[in-house]
């Protein structure tokens, strides 16, 4: 799950599931999500997160698969 401060996104940190929640106007340190590998929070409750940041995040939670939909060279990536 990828989405910003949501009660969705707290739910899918609850049952367990890969999370990256973002946070733009609200703080990550008060509220975020941290499991090493499966639950990362970005952003500083200020400012958007850069794509990059959020790809970056993702790739941490999601290891790319060998020959899967995931692995890095068949993933798309924002110009």
């Amino acid at each position: 799950m990828v989405g910003t401060d949501t009660g969705f996104v707290h739910l899918s940190h609850a049952l367990i599931k890969p999370t990256v929640m973002v946070f733009v106007s609200t703080d990550a340190e008060h509220s975020g999500v941290r499991a090493p590998n499966r639950s990362i929070s970005i952003g500083d409750g200020h400012h958007v997160p850069s794509v990059q940041v959020a790809i970056d995040a993702v790739d941490r939670i999601y290891p790319a698969r060998a020959g899967g939909a995931s692995a890095p060279s068949s993933r798309v990536h924002a110009a």
